[in-house]
Formats: C-alpha cells, sequence, structure tokens
C-alpha cells in the first residue's frame, strides 16, 4: 500500500512537520520493492509467529537478513522494528538492530500462513538537526515456526529434575539412574504442562523448584 502525504504524517505525529516528500517517496519505494517480492518461501522482513526451544512464543518475529554468525544464513528477531533495505540487485533485505536475536533458523520448518502487516522504520533528518524514525506498514508473508520437540523438553524437564536432587545432596549418579525407568512417551503425556511451564523452567528454575511445580510436570 503506498502512502501519502497526509498518511504518512498521521502515522507519525511527533515528527508530521518534519516528513518532506523525499521522505514520503523513499517509504513508497521501499513499500512497493517489499511487497513486490514476498512469495511462500520465508525471506528477509517476513513475519513469523515463532515459538522457542523454551516454549515462549511471539506473534510478531522478523526475519532478519543481515546477520551471518558461525555459518548460520539468517536470524529471528523477536521483537523489533526493521528497516528494510534494498541491495544493488534489487532484493529486499533488512537491518535490524536489536530486539532479541535466535540464530540458525531452518527455513523448511516454516509453515506459509498467507500474509500480514508488518511495521517498519527508515530514518528521517540529519547529523546536525538530529535522527528521527519514521514508522509505515508493509504487506509481507507470513510464517508459523516452533522450534520445540517432544524429546527435546523430555530431555530438559529430566536435567532439571536431576539437578533438584543434586542440589539436595543425592549423587548425581543415582539421580541419573532414578530417572532412567522414566520414558519419553511418559513425558509426552505430560508435554502440554511442559510447555507451559517451560518459560519458567528455562530462565527461573530456582523458583520453579522452591514451590515445587517441576513435581507436578514430570509426574505421569
Amino acid at each position: 500500500m503506498k502512502y501519502t502525504l497526509e498518511q504518512l504524517k498521521e502515522n507519525n505525529r511527533a515528527y508530521a512537520e518534519q516528513i518532506t516528500l523525499a521522505l514520503l517517496e523513499q517509504v513508497n519505494r521501499l513499500v512497493t520493492a517489499v511487497e513486490q517480492t514476498r512469495t511462500d518461501k520465508p525471506q528477509p522482513l517476513d513475519n513469523v509467529d515463532y515459538t522457542t526451544e523454551c516454549g515462549e512464543r511471539t506473534e510478531h518475529a522478523t526475519i532478519d537478513g543481515q546477520s551471518v554468525t558461525n555459518n548460520y544464513k539468517s536470524t529471528i528477531c523477536e521483537h523489533c522494528t526493521p528497516e528494510p533495505v534494498i541491495k544493488d540487485n534489487g532484493a529486499v533485505t533488512a537491518y535490524i538492530g536489536c530486539g532479541g536475536a535466535s540464530y540458525g533458523y531452518n527455513a523448511d520448518k516454516m509453515k506459509y500462513k498467507g500474509t500480514t502487516a508488518k511495521t517498519c522504520k527508515i530514518y528521517g533528518g540529519d547529523y546536525l538537526s538530529g535522527y528521527f524514525p519514521i514508522y509505515f506498514d508493509c504487506t509481507v508473508s507470513n510464517f508459523e515456526y516452533d522450534a520445540r520437540s517432544r524429546k527435546q523438553y523430555a530431555e530438559q524437564i529430566r536435567e532439571k529434575a536431576i539437578e533438584r536432587l543434586v542440589a539436595f545432596g543425592y549423587p548425581r549418579s543415582t539421580s541419573e539412574k532414578s530417572f532412567d525407568s522414566i520414558t519419553e512417551e511418559v513425558y509426552a503425556k505430560r508435554y502440554n504442562a511442559i510447555d507451559e511451564y517451560s518459560p519458567i523452567i528455562c530462565h527461573a528454575h530456582e523458583s520453579l523448584y522452591g514451590c515445587g511445580m517441576i513435581d507436578d510436570i514430570i509426574t505421569a
């Protein structure tokens, strides 16, 4: 969707008086480039309904096209407002300065869910007068990506439970043996409960141990 000058100013009231026709043209050029290059395959700037390995979900994550780390081709950023970039060859990518990142997504596991609006930004102004953000929406492809796995959850919960026993003074070898008889199927039966509490397990398991919730999670 191309913007009129009035629409762009309405969306950016704080800096409305500083939005020029040149900035309007830049925004519309980016909107057109983004929307004309969307497909049913994941690309930078596309939206991701993303569930992390720990079960935390954000419906508005973004594929970042600039990050290249440890041979990973791209990154999913959980919370960000991306800046579209048109490369010299006409391809569209995204610059994301911050927002939380998960490296090395598996594009084959992404499920295409149609299109959605993605809020983007560019910066106007200059070094002397100061820079200011201009926000606008593009229509991008929308994907669902769930990085969880039942086996992974089973292993995580088992390890946390063993750590708890060790913390209470039980030998680790004995603690491990006590859980060897609990099969993966038993853990899978409690998958929904694990899903519900996994953010607590991953980020605040000390308090989880203290209130005894982990016993409810792993008991079949």
